[in-house]
């Protein structure tokens, strides 16, 4: 086997960098006309970007395939253009002279982000210019083989990892549809396995409207309860999981970045919830649904208490983007919003006979199932990714390259 020597090199050496600059406001839209624009990495842990504002006169452009990475606080944040977008200034755009190895240099730039992060500059918001970026150096093999190897080994696993999580998106997807065309549209399977309204089923009046026959009208409210979290003194909160103690939940670690868990102490105050029940954000992006983290819940959450039969109906219910609209503007009374049990008096829903609910049941909760173990295996793979990728990009760890 043989091994590449290293060089140092400035990074104005190996890329070409150029700086965002935001267009004039009356050039922004939201209705996809022109160009694809980002003003910040805001989809941080995430190997593509998602879109939401175009631009019909771009300023400074990222080609497509090229490292985009934020200079502005949080500096030092990554993603790669899956197509050619127009950055704003709190970006900039990346690429290698060769422009054929960006993804290795995606991770020499994750690798040096602490770097990044302690040259920062500004005291309120914190900032690396383009002088910074050319002149910083950086450690790197001289064989482009090498590089190659380096890169294939940990974007195997980054793309792995975006694969799960477009499954996870697809299955959501799928529950979401599924709800609708049951229990909005009524095409629910009849006895014969047909949709049920399109082929001819009975339909009676209610105060919603025309229902399926034996269905009722409810209100949600009377579906569960809702159930506030508790907050114990910060002086309490540690950051290490202890014997005693159980992780303290908070909105922000529904967000998948772990740099902050939070434990407390057990104890019968406490509102405890798991992986699998429905939690809405009080606060902040009030009426959001979440799930997926067991521990205890602060203040800023709630859990919806619901009978088993109907749990996946109403999580479900709840997800509608209709019915989080209608929670959030519903609970904007004060100056921040804020959810209480109040918010659900005048909801009402076409409520299903018992079988039906729980056929649905069954399919929402094994995608619950699903989703779960999905997000499980991507943080194993993110810890094998984040332990590898200082072995590799320092050479503690080194590929053979061919003879």
């Amino acid at each position: 086997m043989k091994y590449s020597e290293w060089k140092n090199v400035k990074l104005s050496d190996i890329a070409d960098i150029t700086m965002g600059q935001s267009p004039k406001s009356e050039f922004y839209n939201n209705e996809g006309i022109g160009i694809e624009f980002l003003q910040g990495n805001r989809t941080f842990g995430r190997i593509y970007p998602d879109y939401d504002t175009w631009c019909t006169k771009p300023s400074r452009i990222a080609e497509e395939g090229s490292v985009l990475m934020s200079v502005r606080a949080p500096v030092g944040d990554l993603n790669i253009a899956n197509k050619r977008v127009c950055i704003g200034r709190g970006l900039c755009s990346l690429k290698t002279k060769n422009n054929n190895n960006n993804m290795f240099l995606y991770y020499l730039l994750e690798y040096n982000k602490r770097n990044m992060i302690n040259n920062q500059t500004g005291t309120i918001f914190g900032s690396i210019n383009k002088s910074f970026i050319e002149s910083m150096q950086v450690r790197i093999p001289k064989s482009i083989l090498e590089q190659e190897k380096i890169m294939e080994t940990l974007s195997t696993i980054d793309y792995k990892i975006e694969l799960n999580n477009k499954i996870n998106n697809n299955l959501e997807e799928l529950a979401q549809t599924l709800y609708k065309h049951w229990f909005v549209d009524f095409e629910f399977p009849n006895e014969e396995g047909l949709p049920y309204k399109s082929s001819g089923g009975k339909m009676v009046d209610s105060e919603l409207g025309l229902i399926p026959d034996g269905w009722e009208v409810k209100e949600v409210i009377d579906l569960f309860n809702f159930v506030g979290g508790s907050q114990p003194p910060k002086k309490e909160h540690i950051y290490e999981n202890k014997e005693g103690y159980v992780r303290f939940i908070q909105n922000r670690d529904y967000s998948g970045n772990d740099n902050h868990i939070t434990y407390i102490k057990e104890s019968p105050r406490n509102k405890l919830c798991d992986e699998t029940d429905i939690m809405m954000d009080k606060y902040g992006e009030a009426g959001k649904v979440r799930f997926g983290i067991s521990g205890a819940y602060n203040v800023a959450l709630a859990k919806i208490d619901s009978k088993d039969v109907d749990k996946e109906y109403l999580r479900r219910y709840f997800e509608q983007s209709s019915i989080e609209n209608y929670i959030l503007n519903a609970s904007q009374a004060s100056t921040r919003p804020s959810v209480n049990q109040t918010v659900f008096t005048n909801l009402k829903v076409a409520y299903p006979p018992t079988k039906l609910l729980n056929k649905f049941n069954e399919i929402s909760r094994n995608i619950i199932i699903k989703t779960l173990l999905y997000r499980s295996e991507n943080k194993k793979l993110a810890e094998m990714r984040d332990l590898l990728l200082p072995k590799l990009m320092s050479g503690e760890i080194r590929l053979p390259i061919e003879e």
